[in-house]
């Protein structure tokens, strides 16, 4: 029988055992300069770096009096802020 999984969940998979049984260095993990831009200060369609989320596109913008909903696409989901 084939394998139907993806190599990019197999990868996945390997890497969380590795992770979870403490076979990643924690060295590994450590960001040596964190780069954390106001994600509010981008409008819709604009794309930037961001030292946890990566590479982010703000794919939808809501205001609302005081409030204001950034909804960002990144590569592991769609996350929303508020502020």
């Amino acid at each position: 029988e084939e394998n139907l999984v993806p190599d990019y969940y197999k990868e996945l998979i390997e890497y969380l055992y590795r992770l979870r049984k403490g076979r990643i260095s924690p060295e590994a993990l450590k960001i040596e300069h964190y780069y954390l831009p106001d994600v509010f200060q981008f409008n819709v369609g604009d794309e930037f770096f961001h030292s946890l989320l990566n590479r982010c596109k703000v794919v939808k913008r809501e205001e609302t009096g005081d409030n204001t909903i950034i909804y960002l696409s990144t590569k592991s989901g769609v996350y929303k802020f508020k502020k």
